[in-house]
């Protein structure tokens, strides 16, 4: 029986702890891949020329070819693993390739991490074959969600309707600079066609959904992260926080800073922002209690008795 294979090869493995001010230069590798797992802290990622802030269970994963390079700009100390690995199957790496830049990782994964990082210690004959197999796992885990999407994904989008095309990629690539010409292209529908077919279909126009989902998402990253607000904007697709305060008040109805000191369950004004997003994901956060202004609609602290 053969116990091991080569379809993963681990070529150099470390765990790094980044202070304040230290970082990597970017570069690229030619022949590997190269994963960066952040355990902990917050680091700025540019990756072939796009920004990324990655922290705590967020990794990469840069393909040969691809420009890297990230620092640590934060008081905290961030700690990470890296792997650079070799891979030797052909649906494998296109399967890796279809990988968007930023993944998100689960505890399923972060155990493998960790057994790679044990096996280092080992130092025996068979510690990189098995960390080659635990390896190969933790690839396949992070793509296997994405194998299916990467075939007949033209078939696929014919399938759709243009406004769930468009949704689909609007929901895979809001943190990046969209536009009605951008997304059009990408779906292969007329851009006038797109605008008429979605409005009729969703009620709002390709541009108003994008803020609702991007603000939608912004509200995630609030309740449920220590984020700064600036942080917040970026990932979410803001070129600048007084874009983002001033997006996020319009559909929210009060400003972000406020929003994050209270994160009501309720804050949401379900008749700007429609039933199309889970408002489920807005837990209380500090007991305080709003009421809906009448003229305005707008939530608002109500006053202590």
């Amino acid at each position: 029986m053969k116990l091991f294979d080569i379809t993963v090869e681990p070529i150099w493995i470390t765990r790094v702890n980044l202070e304040k001010g230290n970082g990597v230069k970017e570069h690229m590798h030619k022949n590997y891949y190269h994963l960066v797992y952040v355990n902990s802290g917050y680091l700025e990622f540019m990756i072939n020329n796009q920004p990324y802030i990655i922290s705590d269970n967020m990794l990469t994963i840069a393909r040969p070819g691809d420009t890297q390079g990230w620092y640590n700009k934060q008081n905290n100390t961030a700690k990470t693993y890296e792997i650079k690995f070799t891979v030797f199957d052909n649906d494998l790496k296109y399967a890796i390739k279809k990988l968007p830049d930023i993944l998100y990782g689960n505890p399923f994964q972060k155990t493998i991490l960790k057994k790679i990082l044990r096996e280092i210690k080992e130092d025996n004959d068979y510690c990189m074959k098995y960390i080659g197999l635990y390896l190969k796992v933790l690839i396949y885990d992070l793509v296997r969600s994405k194998i299916a999407d990467s075939i007949n994904t033209d078939e696929n989008m014919r399938i759709l309707s243009p406004s769930q095309a468009a949704i689909r990629y609007i929901h895979d690539n809001y943190h990046t600079d969209l536009s009605l010409e951008k997304i059009s292209k990408a779906i292969n529908f007329n851009k006038t066609y797109l605008s008429a077919a979605f409005k009729k279909s969703e009620g709002i126009t390709v541009g108003d959904y994008i803020y609702r989902y991007r603000i939608h998402k912004a509200c995630e990253l609030i309740a449920y992260g220590d984020l700064q607000l600036s942080q917040v904007s970026y990932m979410t697709g803001f070129k600048h926080i007084q874009h983002f305060n001033r997006i996020f008040k319009k559909y929210i109805g009060i400003p972000p800073g406020e929003y994050r000191d209270a994160t009501p369950k309720e804050i949401i004004n379900y008749k700007r922002f429609n039933n199309r997003f889970n408002t489920e994901v807005f837990p209380v956060r500090s007991g305080r209690v709003y009421e809906v202004e009448s003229q305005t609609g707008y939530y608002r602290p109500k006053e202590d008795v």
